[in-house]
């Protein structure tokens, strides 16, 4: 166990310091200065290789390059060409923010509870107006139009009749953001580790 630790701790320091060392190497820019330079990806290349070996650098270059194409930092027809370079200043401050966090190990961007199972209101709010961008730009920029689903949700119903009529509404809890007070039929929700475990469903859930 010792030395998978070992080995771990190694790998993730040289994982930081290929990061780290990226960033100092991006092609150069001013706020000033309207001009963008490039840098060929094969001298990128050749600089992480200084670092490690060959084949970790390429990785680490090619998820980084992965990277920054999703969120369109790097000059398309430049990146056919071998090339990096960056569409804007802003681009390439988000490059260096990124690198430099990646470069330092257990740095988040966000809060370290922040996506916690049952996170404040607010930061709920949050999550699903950053979950929207990135589905809405997943979808209108997919090359071919047809981005796979990242949720499936199954629904199953049962109504019980009772006495020629059906049991009576149940009153929901206020959403988050202050919505509306909801109504609902009686019911649980489905547990997959409860019933997997054979456990009855939960009283009183809907």
């Amino acid at each position: 166990m010792t030395l998978i630790l070992g080995n771990n701790m190694k790998m993730t320091s040289s994982l930081g310091s290929l990061f780290g060392h990226l960033a100092t190497v991006l092609p150069p820019m001013l706020e000033e200065d309207e001009v963008t330079r490039s840098v060929s990806r094969d001298g990128l290349a050749a600089s992480l290789a200084q670092l490690g070996p060959l084949e970790q650098g390429e990785t680490v270059l090619g998820v980084v390059e992965r990277l920054f194409s999703a969120l369109a930092l790097l000059h398309a027809r430049s990146l056919a060409q071998g090339e990096w370079r960056f569409n804007s200043f802003s681009a390439w401050l988000v490059a260096r923010s990124l690198l430099e966090t990646l470069a330092t190990d257990h740095h988040t961007l966000v809060d370290p509870g922040y996506w916690n199972p049952q996170p404040p209101d607010t930061d709920v709010e949050q999550q699903r107006a950053l979950l929207k961008r990135l589905e809405n730009g997943r979808i209108d920029y997919h090359p071919e139009k047809t981005p796979g689903p990242i949720r499936f949700v199954y629904v199953a119903w049962a109504v019980i009749h009772m006495g020629g009529a059906l049991p009576p509404l149940r009153e929901g809890g206020q959403g988050a953001g202050g919505r509306a007070w909801t109504f609902r039929l009686p019911g649980w929700a489905f547990q997959i580790e409860r019933r997997a475990a054979g456990g009855a469903l939960p009283s009183g859930r809907a």
